[in-house]
């Protein structure tokens, strides 16, 4: 059987370029899936669960290093308090320490020609 004699076919080519469309519709289906592009609603699926169990853990683990850098931020702040109460505290005490070397100086004077800080040898 000739090809041309076929009735599909002689009917001026409409069917023959329905069946051509079909098969190249058929072609690129097949390419797509080839080529990993077109894939089961299932491997959608698992992809979508693993990628929001992925998104899950990071906003979990960013939840974390928020709570984290919260307790960092609030040692940090007593740490600054204790701090500035300590240099406030040594301030007074040297004031005092002065107020006191002032006091003895004024009440026993070092006569002429003698140190007042002598270095043991």
């Amino acid at each position: 059987m000739d090809l041309a004699t076929m009735p599909w076919l002689a009917q001026g080519g409409i069917i023959g370029g329905v069946i051509a469309a079909l098969a190249g519709t058929m072609v690129y289906g097949f390419r797509l899936v080839y080529n990993g592009r077109l894939v089961p609603k299932s491997t959608v699926d698992e992809l979508t669960k693993a990628a929001e169990q992925r998104v899950a853990a990071a906003e979990k683990q960013a939840a974390e290093r928020a709570a984290e850098v919260a307790e960092y931020k609030a040692a940090w702040l007593a740490s600054e308090k204790t701090r500035h109460e300590q240099d406030a505290q040594i301030g007074e005490l040297m004031e005092s320490s002065r107020t006191t070397i002032t006091i003895l100086r004024s009440i026993a004077p070092v006569p002429p020609g003698e140190a007042r800080d002598v270095v043991a040898p």
